[in-house]
């Protein structure tokens, strides 16, 4: 197990320019990653989704007020950029969102929708200009919380501080922070106040593939934007009791916008399992290596019957191009063990670390091919 910093509940405290948004349809949620590969549109689940204490709530009675300068102060040290790399069909996407430096030896938490599927990921620290490369450390995505690790960060880096979110109420004035549009920069800021609690909501892509359904969230009428995910929901003491997630107009006149924010509750477990590379189900760990295909399984006619994987696309740049596999070839062994479906393929190239060398064979235009190909780290999960 890696060595990291001791963190605790009260020990712990944006991203490149905008490159591609997409807009949502009037009244969807939209995670809020910049970059249009990971621009998700997201509905309320109405049959679980909570209604308001008031139709229009400004303040839990004897809620403290929040001193922006002071609170922003405290907080916006520990608030990063993550810039990330995804390779698409169409070509690279740059995506941006924003990460929470966890351990003072930088580690970083955001969403998994920031970093999902990244080839590349570096983090700007506040105040400098360098961009630092990250290394992937681990995922839950189903929950949509993701560590990166910042790779020769400085020494002894300010932390967030979180608090229970077990603890929140609706009223509550909070502040959001981030990267805003993904300009960097100084995070962005904005107020408000906790309009709803144990919020669930149903996000998809804008094809309608890739469901992801997240349930307890917090919301909140602290506008947010793309560049946002990741980023902290604080209380009036600059402590975090959520991480922006999602955004949608709220339907009121004026065109104002509500954020949803992960419970910090679920935010820190799930890091701390990361951290302590727990193999509980759910959690993805490091970066697995990586052929660069995508494939379907096909039954072959032949004598006996026998299935293998039908190569769909080849990424450019992989090692599937590099030994010369083209859509439409066949993969029938690795390492001399059959490959008759996707699910296995990806099994035993997840048993073997980036770096190693497997040998292929495949069948392209009549010929069977036996190829030596050296395996890279896959993307981001």
């Amino acid at each position: 197990m890696d060595q990291h910093d001791d963190w605790s509940w009260r020990a712990w405290p944006r991203a490149s320019r905008l490159r591609h948004m997409l807009l949502a349809a009037l009244m969807a949620l939209v995670l809020v990653a910049t970059g249009s590969a990971l621009t998700l549109a997201v509905r309320a689940a109405a049959s679980s989704r909570p209604t308001r204490a008031t139709s229009a709530v400004t303040s839990l009675a004897g809620s403290p007020a929040v001193d922006t300068a002071k609170v922003t102060g405290r907080v916006d040290p520990a608030v990063v950029d993550i810039d990330t790399v995804t390779s698409t069909p169409a070509g690279p996407v740059e995506v941006a969102g924003t990460g929470m430096i966890v351990t003072s030896n930088g580690y970083v938490v955001t969403n998994n929708h920031v970093v999902r599927g990244a080839t590349t990921i570096r983090v700007v620290l506040p105040g400098r200009r360098r961009r630092y490369l990250a290394a992937f450390v681990g995922a839950d995505p189903a929950a949509d919380v993701a560590v990166v690790r910042i790779i020769g960060a400085p020494a002894h880096l300010p932390t967030v501080t979180f608090a229970s979110s077990a603890r929140v109420q609706v009223g509550e004035n909070v502040l959001a922070i981030g990267n805003s549009l993904g300009l960097g920069g100084t995070p962005s800021v904005t107020a408000g106040t906790v309009s709803a609690l144990d919020c669930s909501i149903t996000a998809t892509s804008e094809t309608g593939a890739d469901s992801e359904h997240l349930s307890g969230m917090i919301e909140a009428d602290a506008p947010i934007a793309p560049g946002n995910s990741g980023g902290p929901l604080v209380n009036a003491q600059g402590e975090v009791i959520g991480m922006n997630t999602a955004a949608a107009p709220s339907g009121r006149p004026g065109g104002s916008v509500v954020a949803f924010a992960l419970p910090s509750d679920r935010v820190v477990g799930l890091t701390r399992l990361i951290l302590e590379r727990s193999r509980r189900p759910g959690i993805v760990l490091g970066r697995s290596a990586y052929l660069g295909i995508e494939g379907t399984d096909v039954a072959l006619v032949a004598q006996p019957a026998k299935a293998a994987v039908n190569v769909v696309q080849v990424e450019p740049g992989t090692p599937a191009a590099r030994v010369g596999l083209r859509p439409g070839d066949l993969i029938l062994r690795v390492d001399g063990q059959a490959t008759p479906s996707m699910r296995r393929l990806a099994a035993l190239l997840g048993a073997r670390s980036p770096g190693a060398l497997a040998t292929l064979v495949f069948e392209g235009g009549g010929v069977e091919h036996h190829v030596s190909v050296r395996l890279i780290a896959g993307p981001a999960a």
